[in-house]
C-alpha cells in the first residue's frame, strides 16, 4: 500500500506492500542518513522493504541541514487554479506518480485469475501549515529515533494524566507522520475479531486486559512503527474513521472497482464510539468498543464520521456537542 502525506510539508511515505516510491520522492523511512542503508526500520511507518532504498529529506543550502528543520528542503507541487481549465482539458495540471514494486504485480486479470493478487491504493493526510505545536505539528523531524509511547494504564484516566503521557512521548527533533492519539486509540481500542487472521496466534492482553487493534495477523506481537496503527494499515478499506485519504485504487482486477468505489471512506461515512472522560464533559479520544452493541451498553455513542466536511450532516448529540472533524 503506497501512502503519501502532506506534499508541500513532509517527504512521502508509502508502507506494506514492499513498494519504492520515486515521484513524489519515497522515504522509506530515511531521513539524513549518510549511508546506503537507512538507520531506523521503524521510525514513522512499517514500509516492509529493505533497508535500501528510498530517499532523504533534501537540504535548502549548500549546508546540512543537521538539527535545524528550517534548514531542510520540502519539494512543492504547483498546479492550475480553476479558471485555467477548459471543457476540452487543456489547461489542467498533472502530477505523475512513479513507483518500483519489490515483488511484481499482473498475472491476475479478468480472463486470467490466478496468480498474483496485487492492490495498490495511494492516499494523503494533509496539515494546516499554521499548526506549529510540537505535540501536534506533522514533521520530518531531525534525527532518525522514533517518537515515544506511554501506554494507558487505567481506564478512567482524566484528561490532565492523557496531556502528560503524550507531552512526556513527544519529542520536536523527531519524525511526526500521524498523530498520538491515532496511534493510542488504536492501541486502546478492542481488535475488530471479523478480520482475517489465518493461522496467526496473536496477542490478547494489551495492558488493558484485552486484545487491542494493535495486533494484526501481520504484526501479532504489537510492535509499534511510529504512531502508525496497525489493524488500520493492514485492512483496506479500514471499518473505523481514519485520518487518511484516498487518491486512487488500482486494484488487480477490474471486478473489484464497484466494490472500492462504494467502501472508500472518501464516500462511505465510518463509525466509531464516542465516549466521554468520567466525571467531566470532554469528549475522550479513544473507546475499547469496536461495535455499537457494545458501545451502547457501555454509555457510548455510535457516532458516524465523514471523510469531506460537505458529506457531514448536521447533527445533534444527547451527550455535550461535540465538535467532529
Amino acid at each position: 500500500m503506497i501512502r503519501v502525506a502532506a506534499l508541500t510539508l513532509l517527504s512521502l511515505q508509502f508502507c506494506n506492500a514492499d513498494v519504492y516510491f520515486h515521484n513524489p520522492r519515497g522515504s522509506n523511512n530515511r531521513l539524513n542518513e549518510q549511508s546506503a542503508a537507512r538507520s531506523n526500520a521503524n521510525r514513522l511507518f512499517d514500509s516492509q522493504n529493505n533497508n535500501r532504498g528510498g530517499y532523504n529529506v533534501g537540504d535548502a543550502t549548500y549546508k546540512a541541514a543537521g538539527s535545524d528543520a528550517s534548514l531542510q528542503y520540502h519539494m512543492k507541487y504547483f498546479q492550475s487554479g480553476p479558471f485555467k481549465q477548459y471543457s476540452d482539458e487543456t489547461g489542467r495540471s498533472y502530477l505523475t506518480f512513479e513507483w518500483t514494486n519489490q515483488h511484481g504485480c499482473g498475472g491476475d486479470e479478468d480472463n486470467d485469475p490466478h496468480k498474483l493478487n496485487c492492490n495498490i491504493v495511494l492516499q494523503y493526510m494533509c496539515q494546516d501549515s499554521d499548526v506549529t505545536a510540537a505535540t501536534e505539528q506533522l514533521r520530518d523531524g531531525v534525527n532518525t529515533q522514533t517518537q515515544g509511547h506511554t501506554a494507558l494504564k487505567k481506564a478512567n484516566e482524566t484528561p490532565a494524566q492523557k496531556g502528560t503521557r503524550k507531552s512526556k512521548d513527544i519529542v520536536q527533533a523527531r519524525g511526526y507522520h500521524e498523530s498520538w492519539e491515532w496511534y493510542d486509540k488504536c492501541r486502546n481500542r478492542e481488535r475488530n475479531f471479523g478480520l482475517f487472521t489465518a493461522d496467526q496466534k496473536l496477542q490478547t492482553n494489551n495492558g488493558l486486559g484485552y486484545s487491542g487493534a494493535i495486533y494484526t495477523r501481520q504484526n501479532p506481537n504489537g510492535n509499534r512503527r511510529g504512531y502508525e496503527c496497525p489493524e488500520e494499515r493492514d485492512y483496506y478499506p479500514y471499518w473505523h474513521p481514519t485520518p487518511w485519504k484516498d487518491i486512487a485504487i488500482l486494484p488487480v482486477n477490474t471486478s473489484l472497482c464497484e466494490y472500492y468505489q462504494k467502501e472508500s471512506f472518501n464516500v462511505a461515512p465510518r463509525h466509531e464510539c464516542v465516549e466521554i472522560y468520567v466525571g467531566t464533559t470532554t469528549v475522550r479520544h479513544w473507546s475499547r468498543y469496536s461495535n455499537e452493541e457494545d458501545c451502547a451498553a457501555n454509555g457510548g455513542q455510535w457516532t458516524p464520521f465523514y471523510n469531506y466536511l460537505e458529506k457531514a450532516p448536521s447533527r445533534r448529540f444527547p451527550l455535550p456537542t461535540l465538535s467532529l472533524h
